[in-house]
């Protein structure tokens, strides 16, 4: 049973909550209007997220006490100023507004987290193997696609980063609560970079090789590695910003139309390679075309933001004013919602690790403050090289964690059963990472 709550399971609530947020985690996304200029547009989740979200939130009872929609209120609420003053998308506003009814799915259903990720590899991985071997097709950008071998398996998601980004997580939490170094761990381990490679995400599999070795290492990593995602950060920031005044330019490009406001040079065009313009980034046989393509991206997108005034800097050029793939979370959070925004994103994100802190340990999970931050970590990472915060599977697996165990942490009772199992004997028994 994935409803951790037995005594209140079968309440009405509990019960389409539970099935609700389900469906919507595993099912493909699907579009039911197009937005031009958008990968996706107007999909049937939207709908079902607004059509759900007033009874979940006329029925919450700690609603403006709620630490965690308060931080979604303030992310909002900046996100629209920066809107307001900058040329920005109100629709990507909006997202994480709609994605926050995950974290009251999440309260209301009493999922147990462990059993939803275990759930997530269990459904994903035998999907993605037959979608690399070309026995079924992929949905992409909301449309179903014919099977080739080979192909780069994206499960029932949106895409192979997706894919990855989520199992990443799903990784983490199963770890986090399975006392014993067994060859169920092992297990884990290998079921995870089996999807890595299907999906052929090379951020996804660094990451998973993370994860693997604090699982062996412990937390003692966990300070090497944020002070090498903040170098990258400020590294490429950095570059994006001064790079061309300092060096004179190494790319070809000086993205002029960019600096001028053409929305659309900035964006993803319909055949999802605007680079190829004539005001793009050549790229070399000798050179990583992905990376080289972010570089290119960041570049225009940085220097566009610094030349944009005090205004701009501080609460950004509006939320999706460069489009659906900036390929840099960080940066695009920046750029786009400015220091501000950026500095709330940041401070929302050691809310949630708190909360997912304080949630396991209310579980019994052993070593919750260490595993936390390895959550926080593979958050932060996946950010340098995807836009993950406006990835709808990887907030909906997020938020519907964190809305689970903010629950768990709230009223420890109503979890006694999931304490029961995290705290029982195993054997062998081994210490958790420290």
């Amino acid at each position: 049973m994935i409803g951790a709550v037995r005594d209140e399971a079968m309440t009405a609530t509990r019960g389409w909550a539970t099935v609700l947020a389900i469906l919507l985690l595993f099912a493909p996304k699907i579009d039911l209007i197009d937005v031009p200029g958008q990968t996706t547009g107007l999909r049937l989740d939207d709908l079902v997220l607004a059509l759900a979200a007033l009874p979940l939130l006329l029925s919450y009872r700690n609603l403006v006490s709620d630490q965690s929609l308060l931080w979604i209120c303030i992310l909002v609420a900046l996100g629209l100023a920066s809107c307001a003053a900058g040329d920005g998308n109100v629709l990507y506003v909006f997202r994480i507004a709609e994605y926050a009814v995950f974290i009251l799915l999440g309260r209301f259903s009493g999922c147990d987290p462990a059993r939803i990720a275990g759930l997530w590899l269990a459904v994903q991985l035998p999907i993605a193997g037959l979608q690399h071997f070309g026995a079924i097709g992929v949905f992409r950008d909301g449309d179903y696609m014919a099977p080739i071998v080979g192909e780069r398996a994206s499960g029932t998601t949106g895409g192979p980063w997706e894919l990855a980004m989520v199992t990443n997580l799903a990784s983490v939490v199963l770890l986090a609560t399975r006392r014993s170094r067994d060859s169920g761990r092992v297990a884990l381990h290998l079921a995870a970079m089996a999807i890595m490679l299907m999906t052929g995400s090379r951020s996804g599999m660094a990451v998973q090789a993370f994860i693997a070795f604090f699982d062996a290492c412990g937390a003692r990593i966990i300070p090497a590695v944020s002070a090498t995602m903040v170098a990258i950060v400020l590294i490429v920031t950095g570059d994006a910003v001064i790079g061309d005044r300092i060096r004179g330019g190494t790319f070809a490009t000086t993205f002029s139309d960019i600096r001028e406001g053409a929305h659309a040079a900035a964006t993803l065009g319909s055949d999802g390679q605007w680079w190829a313009t004539p005001a793009a980034h050549e790229v070399g046989d000798d050179r990583d075309a992905s990376m080289a393509i972010r570089a290119a991206k960041w570049r225009a997108v940085g220097n566009t933001w610094a030349e944009s005034g005090p205004v701009a800097w501080l609460i950004g050029l509006g939320n999706g004013r460069f489009g659906p793939a900036v390929d840099g979370g960080w940066v695009r959070l920046l750029c786009e919602g400015g220091v501000l925004g950026l500095a709330a994103y940041a401070a929302f994100i050691l809310h949630l690790r708190r909360r997912v802190q304080q949630g396991w340990r209310s579980l019994g999970v052993p070593a919750a403050a260490a595993w936390s931050s390895c959550l926080l970590a593979t958050f932060a990472a996946n950010m340098v090289f995807i836009d993950v915060h406006l990835s709808y599977k990887t907030m909906a697996f997020l938020f519907l964690i964190l809305g689970a165990l903010s629950a768990a942490a709230d009223r420890p009772e109503r979890f006694a059963e999931v304490a029961r199992r995290l705290t029982r004997p195993s054997t062998p028994a081994e210490p958790a990472p420290a």
